[in-house]
């Protein structure tokens, strides 16, 4: 594996490891969530993230999860395809000396079993598939992982267009930067 350190310049932005650097490598395809995104992504969760369980899917760099875990949640389970990105992230976990909250899951989303969903349950979920893909669809039976009240981001095209309602979820707000949006979805509380 190729590892280029501070390649892109993935800097935490907030919390215990505020401006520690993440490694990452290069790869095409890979589009790390940027800082400026990061941070808004951030701002608008605001306490939401302390004590929170969170899944990082198509994982990438772990740039959102490992800013998670700076910010106060309590553990991160990283779903990533790419056995180098997979490496990575956890060479990035012990180098933050996080390695004891962070699950890595090396598979496709798809591929992972029902199981495991039914027998996870998350505050917050979040989800930044490559843009050539849009899986939408596929996010839906993993929004039942989230707990009540909970959250799911969903960072995509802005040439796509996302439900405002499906599988319990709401879409409560959408920040457009460019060709990149970033959907952010609540589980109603079941009553």
């Amino acid at each position: 594996m190729r590892v280029i350190q501070n390649a892109t310049k993935l800097r935490l932005s907030g919390g215990r490891h505020r401006g520690r650097f993440i490694k990452t490598i290069i790869l095409e395809g890979l589009r790390p969530t940027t800082d400026a995104n990061r941070q808004a992504l951030f701002n608008i969760l605001g306490d939401v993230v302390s004590g929170a369980k969170v899944a990082d899917l198509y994982a990438g760099t772990g740039s959102f999860g490992f800013e998670a875990l700076s910010r106060g949640a309590d553990s991160v389970v990283f779903v990533e395809a790419n056995n180098d990105l997979c490496e990575l992230l956890e060479k990035n976990s012990e180098t933050l000396g996080l390695d004891g909250v962070v699950k890595i899951e090396n598979s496709r989303l798809e591929q992972l079993s029902d199981s495991f969903w039914s027998n996870t349950s998350f505050d917050i979920i979040f989800a930044d598939p490559p843009y050539e893909i849009f899986t939408f669809p596929c996010i839906v039976p993993i929004a039942r992982a989230l707990k009540d009240d909970g959250v799911l981001i969903y960072e995509y095209s802005s040439r796509n267009k996302l439900p405002d309602d499906f599988g319990g979820l709401t879409l409560v707000k959408t920040k457009v930067n460019g060709d990149t949006s970033i959907a952010f979805y609540r589980k109603k509380k079941n009553e």
